[in-house]
């Protein structure tokens, strides 16, 4: 079964760091996944150190497209399941629990089983 502690929420910022800590923060609030942050170019961001054990943060100077960005991502998170959120997004609940269980079911169909 897929659990919380199987999934990474990434994100890429590239600016605007104001929706990037609302974001962060309400993930921190609402989910217990693990977090990790693509800082794609030349900022300074020295805002997210220190936001919490969870958040595991990648500087990258040169700053790369999107393509590179989401690669770079896929190769670093170690979790089976990786969620892309747009930094602009703000949590009121915690997303998860809904999407693993019909996950769990579409899986098991996919499989020939029955749900």
């Amino acid at each position: 079964m897929i659990n919380e502690s199987d999934i990474t929420a990434t994100l890429i910022i590239d600016g605007f760091i104001e929706d990037a800590l609302l974001s962060i923060n309400s993930l921190l609030e609402y989910c217990d996944v693990p977090i990790y942050l693509l800082v794609n170019g030349k900022q300074d961001f020295f805002a997210l150190e220190n936001l919490s054990p969870r958040v595991k943060i990648n500087y990258v100077k040169q700053k790369l497209g999107w393509s590179n960005a989401v690669n770079l991502l896929l190769e670093q998170v170690p979790t089976n399941y990786l969620v892309l959120m747009d930094s602009s997004t703000r949590l009121v609940g915690n997303p998860f629990p809904p999407v693993l269980e019909n996950s769990v079911v579409v899986l098991l169909e996919s499989a020939g089983r029955e749900v």
